[in-house]
C-alpha cells in the first residue's frame, strides 16, 4: 500500500501561484485574531486580499525568500495546492514598505501584536545567521495529514545546507509540530484578546532551531518519504 504522504508532492512556488496562495492563506487563519479582529464584515474580501497579498504572500525581487508549495496529485487534471511556506533564507536588500490597511479594518491588534514581539525578533533572530519561517499555511480540509511536517522538514534541510539557524513564531496551534521537530522555545508573549472585542489570551512563542544540537536527526528525515 502506498503512504499516505505519497499523493502529495512539493515544489518551489512562482508568482504564478500567488493568487491560490493569498487564497489558501486566508482560508487557513480566518479562525485566528489575526483575522477576525482586524477585518470586521465591512472589510470586502477584495480588499482583505489585495492586503494580505502585500503583506504576507509576495516576495522581495531579490532571491531573499524562498517559497514552496505542496500539491495533491491525486486531483489528476489540475493539481491542488493545499499548503505552502515562506521561508526568508538571507538578509533582503530591497526597502520594505508597510502596506497600507484596508478602509474599516481595525489595526489595534496587529500594531500591539508587532509592538510586543518586536524586542524578541530583535533579541533572538539574526538576518545574517538565520533562517525565518515567515508563513507556513495549510488548508483547513488538508490539516492534521502530515503536510507541515512536509515542508517543515524542507527547511531543516535547506538550513543545514545553508550552515544556519531557524527562527519562527509560533501560533498556539504550531506548537507542538515544531517541538516535535527539536525547535526550542527562546521566549514568548500573551495578549488579551478582550482589549480589542474578542475572549481569551492569545499566546504568540519564539522558537529557534539549530541543527548542532539535533543528533544528526536532520539525516533521518532526509531519508523519509515525502
Amino acid at each position: 500500500m502506498a503512504h499516505p504522504l505519497e499523493q502529495f508532492g512539493i515544489h518551489p512556488a512562482t508568482p504564478l501561484n500567488f493568487p491560490a496562495l493569498t487564497f489558501l492563506s486566508l482560508e487557513a487563519i480566518r479562525t485566528n485574531p489575526f483575522f477576525y479582529l482586524t477585518f470586521p464584515p465591512c472589510v470586502s474580501p477584495e480588499q482583505i486580499s489585495q492586503y494580505h497579498f502585500a503583506a504576507k504572500i509576495k516576495p522581495p525581487d531579490d532571491g531573499s525568500v524562498e517559497i514552496i508549495k505542496v500539491v495533491d496529485n491525486s486531483c489528476r487534471h489540475a493539481p491542488k495546492i493545499v499548503g505552502f511556506a515562506s521561508w526568508k533564507v538571507r538578509r533582503s536588500v530591497m526597502e520594505t514598505r508597510k502596506p497600507k490597511m484596508p478602509r474599516g479594518a481595525d489595526p489595534r491588534f496587529l500594531n500591539d501584536f508587532w509592538d510586543s514581539v518586536g524586542p524578541l525578533v530583535e533579541q533572538f533572530f539574526n538576518a545574517e545567521t538565520d533562517i525565518e519561517l515567515s508563513v507556513m499555511r495549510v488548508l483547513p480540509a488538508y490539516q492534521g495529514r502530515g503536510l507541515g511536517g512536509i515542508m517543515l522538514r524542507w527547511g531543516l534541510e535547506r538550513a543545514t545546507q545553508l550552515g544556519k539557524r531557524i527562527f519562527l513564531l509560533s501560533s498556539p496551534e504550531g506548537r507542538f509540530l515544531y517541538a516535535k521537530y527539536g525547535f526550542e522555545t527562546v521566549g514568548s508573549v500573551k495578549m488579551d484578546l478582550g482589549k480589542y472585542g474578542g475572549q481569551g489570551t492569545y499566546v504568540q512563542t519564539a522558537m529557534t532551531w539549530n541543527e548542532s544540537k539535533q543528533d544528526n536527526k536532520i539525516g533521518i528525515w532526509s531519508k523519509r518519504k515525502l
